[in-house]
């Protein structure tokens, strides 16, 4: 028997008349609703768990960073398939992307900065899933339950790597963990040499985000 569990944070009201009004069409199975250490929902089916982070647009363009990266990183160690579901896209692009509040247009992020940000997670694993509004989302969410009961569990992604492992460390990007994997035979052995290539400054501050 499958596991689907919503963020309480979530707009349980608005998606209770979202599932009453797909009902004819689409029956989502029963939930619960709980507050989610991480991302907004949690499906497991035929033994293979998702966790699920729903971004609408405007959020999503105001979290571009190493916090939602780490975010994403803790939501690969927790589950088998990690996913974000951006709902919404940008109102206007040029150089730059935009965002909507009050019908006024606000300038947001270099375009080339929102675009590598999605490709970096893409592949890193992430899944990316585009939706146009909340129900489009759960119709999203109830495809994914669906189909990972019918998934071979050999074949799903695995959890986070020592790549990414190495770039939870503040300063160490994707580029540096490259060449640090280049350097270390092994994770253990770059873990026993940490002192070659962090400083103690940056260990202060990853003791702070600890």
């Amino acid at each position: 028997m499958g596991v689907l569990k919503l963020d309480s944070r979530e707009p349980i009201n608005e998606i209770k008349n979202i599932l009453l009004d797909i009902s004819s069409y689409a029956l989502f199975p029963n939930f619960t609703i709980e507050a989610l250490e991480y991302g907004d929902y949690y499906l497991e089916n035929n033994d293979i768990k998702v966790l699920i982070e729903r971004k609408a647009y405007n959020d999503y363009i105001t979290s571009i960073g190493d916090d939602l990266k780490k975010r994403f990183i803790k939501m690969r160690q927790e589950s088998d398939i990690c996913i974000l579901i951006l709902e919404g896209a940008p109102k206007q692009v040029d150089h730059h992307v935009y965002y909507e509040i009050n019908y006024m247009m606000h300038q947001s992020i270099k375009f080339s900065a929102y675009n590598n940000f999605m490709l970096s997670q893409g592949l890193n694993g992430i899944i990316i899933i585009p939706t146009i509004n909340l129900k489009h989302t759960m119709l999203s969410i109830l495809s994914i339950y669906d189909y990972i009961g019918r998934l071979d569990k050999r074949i799903s992604p695995k959890g986070s790597n020592s790549l990414e492992m190495l770039s939870m460390f503040p300063g160490i990007g994707r580029k540096k963990s490259h060449q640090l994997k280049k350097n270390y035979k092994n994770m253990a052995i770059a873990l026993d040499n940490w002192r070659e290539w962090i400083n103690e400054k940056t260990l202060n501050e990853f003791n702070k985000e600890w």
